[in-house]
Formats: structure tokens, C-alpha cells, sequence
């Protein structure tokens, strides 16, 4: 299902939420030299445990928890670091990512978010495998200039 999220999800509690956000240029376009995709992976019985813990460390780091967190532009501070560690330690959710390089030779003309996506699908798919889930969500943080790669990966 492709549809924009307008709304609160509302997940079943046997349904496996995977939230990705993209890093680097999809296109390793100008000065990046790398592109990849990464996220959470937790069920939907743990979802708003993982949301409100989010929530924190978005107050601790940007002093209001509805503020969207961007890594790059964050203060580079320990209490910001301590937030973010205290919630990648939370053991009711996984981490997922990929990432290729221009060192990466790839066929003429694929496009290096083939191969990424590929390969998180199949990081999704073992991590799915092990668990007790019935349904599978996987919601990708839009990006104007990306989203017609990612969406057609």
C-alpha cells in the first residue's frame, strides 16, 4: 500500500513496523559519497513504547518533543549523545541499514537504491521470519528528491 501518513498509525499488536529514513545522496550526486537506508524495526505491541522514548530524547535534544531530530544539525553536546544512546540500548526494537559507495561497481544504469532497498527488504524479510508477526508496515520518511527511486525500489 503506498499512501502518505496524514494520521496516527494504529498498528495491530502482531504487526511489524519498520520506520526507514534515508542518508547520504540516492544518486551519489556531488560530494556524497555514499547513499543508504536505516531504521527501526519493532512490533506493533511495542510501538508506543518506542514512540514515547522518542519523544524524549527529541525534548532533551530539542527541547520539544514535536520537533523532527536531524543528526547533522544537532548540538554536538553529552546529554544529547546520552539520549540518543539511552534509546538505540532499548532492546524492544532492532536497527536496520544498508549503504553502498561509489566504490561500489554496480550494472550499467542500476541505480544505487536498487541494491539498498533490495538488500533491507531481505534484512526485513529474516527479521520478520523470527517473529510472531502478522502483517508487515514499512514507513519511509518522504524526500521530495528521492522519493520517485525509493518509491519504484
Amino acid at each position: 500500500m503506498d499512501r502518505p501518513i496524514a494520521e496516527e498509525l494504529k498498528p495491530a499488536a502482531d504487526d511489524l513496523l519498520v520506520f526507514v529514513d534515508d542518508t547520504g545522496h540516492e544518486a551519489l550526486a556531488g560530494d556524497h559519497d555514499f547513499y543508504g537506508l536505516g531504521g527501526c524495526v519493532v512490533l506493533g505491541s511495542g510501538y508506543e513504547h518506542v514512540k514515547a522514548k522518542w519523544r524524549e530524547v527529541r525534548r532533551v535534544i530539542n527541547g520539544d518533543p514535536d520537533v523532527p531530530l536531524h543528526g547533522s544539525t544537532m548540538e554536538r553536546k553529552p546529554e544529547n549523545f546520552q539520549a540518543l544512546a539511552d534509546f538505540f540500548l532499548d532492546p524492544l526494537f532492532v536497527r536496520v541499514a544498508v549503504t553502498t559507495s561509489r566504490d561500489v561497481a554496480l550494472p550499467e544504469g542500476m541505480h544505487p537504491c536498487v541494491p539498498v532497498m533490495g538488500q533491507l527488504q531481505e534484512y526485513i524479510e529474516a527479521i520478520a521470519s523470527l517473529l510472531p508477526c502478522k502483517g508487515i508496515w514499512i514507513i519511509v520518511e518522504s524526500s521530495q528528491r528521492a522519493d520517485p527511486i525509493v518509491k519504484s525500489c
